[in-house]
């Protein structure tokens, strides 16, 4: 298991509205109350536009002007510890509510992307919307070594040198990771929260199979599933047989190569040059080597759909394997009512 402290980055995602002030508190409480302490190597801030001008000149004064977080960094930080401009990060408070989610989850995206870090995201005086987006894009991006928790503030000090400083407290609170269960496509993308919640509510959608032959182009609850040829013409070939009440499917069937030649050609046209090679291939195949390459396509298959919907929201629409006469068979499992094919040439 990856513990936070042997981390190379060390990063704490302050997330508030009007308490900036009580930065100060928490890195104090982090340094020295939190165990094992919690030193960040890099401070980054979220907060409302319209809470900028509230403290923040206490926060961000330069040093010769004594701004109290420089002031708290020179007694527990000696070595210093930077807050670049480019780490405060501003939200328009009367956007709307979406478009600060998409924001949220873009900023945790990003910084849950960089490789051997951890992050504490803390909140701190913030809605409810920010909070639970915050939250959520965390339990989207989180990994085992990311924390979440809330300040709490269970006393007000008189420090002169430091106005403002609270003893606080850090409520942990647990979330759950769903990095397993994220499509592949939404991890490499740019980690937006309308693009997450339109795929779970297309998913959340009874099964739908649509294969639109003329362009080749598969949709599974109207999500584009790239497949190349000759596994397209697996997957349209086991929803026939679906459509039409037949067996699983078994690679040592005696009509097995004349099948699949069949919808092959559906996929690629009946004057393909293709039709001759991939009969004079397959036809040269031992029952052994046909069983391995329909378990590579269908295995293949697998690969396409859950890198799209992820392992979980994939599991109606893959090939299963089925015993069959006492051996290994395929088949879907989704209703036939399900699947709508379109494109055919006899439309």
């Amino acid at each position: 298991m990856t513990l936070y402290h042997t981390c190379t980055q060390r990063i704490l995602l302050y997330i508030t509205g009007k308490t900036p002030i009580l930065l100060t508190s928490l890195l104090h409480y982090l340094a020295l109350e939190f165990q094992p302490s919690f030193l960040p190597t890099d401070i980054h801030i979220l907060t409302t536009s319209n809470s900028m001008d509230c403290e923040w000149d206490l926060i961000l004064a330069p040093n010769d002007q004594k701004g109290h977080f420089h002031i708290f960094c020179q007694e527990y930080f000696p070595e210093g510890l930077p807050l670049f401009p480019d780490n405060i990060h501003t939200m328009d408070y009367d956007e709307p509510t979406l478009d600060r989610a998409d924001f949220i989850t873009a900023l945790v995206h990003q910084l849950t992307s960089q490789k051997n870090s951890v992050i504490h995201l803390c909140l701190a005086g913030c809605d409810e919307a920010v909070s639970f987006h915050s939250g959520f894009a965390l339990s989207l991006y989180g990994r085992k070594q990311d924390q979440l928790s809330r300040l709490m503030v269970i006393q007000t000090l008189q420090i002169e040198s430091c106005p403002g400083m609270a003893k606080v407290n850090l409520t942990d609170i647990p979330f759950i990771r769903m990095g397993r269960e994220i499509p592949g496509s939404l991890k490499k993308g740019r980690g937006i929260f309308s693009e997450h919640l339109s795929m779970i509510q297309r998913l959340s959608e009874p099964v739908t199979v649509e294969i639109n032959v003329a362009t080749r182009q598969v949709r599974l609850n109207s999500i584009i599933i790239p497949m190349d040829k000759a596994d397209l013409s697996v997957y349209l070939w086991l929803c026939l047989r679906r459509l039409n009440n037949e067996p699983p499917l078994l690679s040592d069937a005696a009509p097995f190569v004349e099948e699949y030649i069949k919808v092959y050609a559906v996929i690629v046209g009946p004057l393909s040059g293709m039709l001759d090679r991939v009969r004079t291939v397959a036809c040269k195949r031992t029952p052994k080597q046909q069983r391995n390459w329909l378990q590579q396509r269908i295995s293949r298959l697998k690969s396409a759909i859950v890198r799209k919907l992820g392992g979980q929201a994939a599991q109606p629409f893959l090939v299963h394997p089925v015993k069959y006469r006492g051996k290994t068979a395929y088949q879907t499992r989704f209703d036939k009512s399900a699947i709508n094919l379109s494109g055919m040439a006899d439309e």
